[in-house]
Order: C-alpha cells, then sequence, then structure tokens
C-alpha cells in the first residue's frame, strides 16, 4: 500500500496501560517538532493557531529520538553517539542531568542505566539535576527503551502540557 496516502502520523500500542506512542512518517527531528506544538499551544494569538484544552487528559508529550532494546548493552551502544553529538563536540562546559522512569520491566537496574550513561559524559561537563543545559531521558518501557537528549527540559514544564499553559506567576518581589 501507499504509505503517503495515510497520513503524517502513526499511532503504536505501548502494551502498557494509558501509554500511547505517536510515530511521525516524516524525517524530522521530534525534539524541535515538540518544543514547537508545546509553544503553539502557550500562544495567546487570536484565534490561536492550536485549540488546547486547559483541562487534558494528557500528562506528557515526550520526544523520542532513538529507540533500543532494553539491555543496558543495547542502551550504551545507542547513546554512545547521541552524547558525542551533543555533549562530546561542546568546547565549553556545559551543565547536564539524567531523567529515567521504568515502566513494566524490573529486569533493568535503574542505577546501573544511570552510571552506564553518566560514565559516557566526558568529565568537564558538571551535572545539574535541577536546571541542566541538556536533559538526558531514558524511558524504560516493558523491553524497549525510549532516548532522547533535549534542551529545555525544565522550561517546558518537563513536557507537562498541563503546567505548561497555566498562567506565569506574577512575581512576588514587585
Amino acid at each position: 500500500p501507499d504509505d503517503s496516502k495515510k497520513g503524517s502520523f502513526q499511532v503504536y500500542d505501548s502494551g502498557c496501560r494509558g501509554l500511547v506512542f505517536i510515530g511521525i512518517r516524516h524525517e524530522i527531528d521530534p525534539v524541535p517538532f515538540v518544543h514547537r506544538v508545546m509553544d503553539l499551544m502557550r500562544t495567546t494569538e487570536e484565534p490561536p493557531k492550536v485549540k488546547w484544552p486547559r483541562e487534558t487528559v494528557i500528562e506528557r508529550i515526550v520526544p523520542v529520538q532513538r529507540t533500543c532494546a532494553a539491555t543496558v548493552a543495547k542502551l550504551v551502544d545507542t547513546i554512545k553517539p547521541m552524547i558525542e553529538e551533543h555533549l562530546s563536540e561542546q568546547k565549553e562546559p556545559t551543565t547536564w542531568g539524567i531523567v529515567t522512569h521504568h515502566r513494566n520491566n524490573p529486569e533493568i537496574n535503574r542505577k546501573t542505566v544511570i552510571d552506564s550513561v553518566a560514565a559516557l559524559v566526558p568529565a568537564k561537563h558538571p551535572v545539574n539535576l535541577s536546571n541542566p543545559a541538556v536533559t538526558v531521558i531514558i524511558e524504560v518501557i516493558k523491553s524497549t527503551i525510549c532516548i532522547t537528549l533535549t534542551p529545555d527540559f525544565q522550561l517546558l514544564s518537563k513536557y507537562n502540557p498541563s503546567v505548561y499553559l497555566q498562567p506565569p506567576k506574577a512575581d512576588q518581589t514587585e
């Protein structure tokens, strides 16, 4: 069948209740795509470019750049070139942090995942878990690991649309 007539998106069953994957049929980087979607949701233009309900059942919209089998060896093989691209080539020290989530996989140890990824990051880059310049997101879901390296994770409310869409709090110092 002709895939060009099926639309731009494909829905995949994750095998976990309440978790949906939406694949993009075009060769684009999902990080800037999701950043743009989040920004369009927040726009104050009238009429808004994207209508997004203020009360939503979507907890997160996480871009996924790479996937691999849920083993530490496969994770290291998959994430090593990503870290080299995002951090090893940086001349100046860049803060970074790791965010991990596990669903339906008791075999992968969270500490082992964090230690394995941290060992790949050059020592000149300091860890900052509260507001890193680059966040490594590792989602272990059943037999798959989803990997993303992204800037602005905290700025985009950890990709949580409900929190991101709340009006900014007034500065208390004024």
